[in-house]
């Protein structure tokens, strides 16, 4: 996990199959998971969307152990919503968002 938020530039193979399998954690262990998270989105950080990928798998997989960590993350990731400038992050970031609202609304 921490290997997808330092590295930018990653194999697409490589990236999907590192979140399928984070998913598929948060799916089992959603509360290790997001505590993980936590620690890896400081404010002012900017997550990769690979990232933003996985919390959106989650939130659609295990909705109901993401919802006491709702607070923190959107705390931490709606600030930086105006300063992400890659499309494929800003592309996650709106999938993300979706996801939490239909899956919660």
């Amino acid at each position: 996990m921490g290997e997808l938020a330092r590295t930018k530039d990653t194999e697409p193979e490589t990236e999907v199959s590192c979140v399928e399998i984070l998913v598929f954690i948060g799916k089992v262990d959603c509360e290790n998971l997001m505590a993980a998270y936590l620690e890896l989105l400081q404010p002012g950080m900017q997550p990769t969307g690979s990232m933003l990928d996985v919390l959106a798998g989650v939130a659609i997989r295990n909705p109901y152990g993401v919802v006491p960590f709702l607070k923190s993350l959107l705390g931490l990731l709606v600030p930086l919503m105006h300063h992400v400038k890659s499309t494929s992050v800003k592309v996650a970031f709106s999938n993300g968002e979706s996801y939490y609202i239909i899956r919660f609304y």
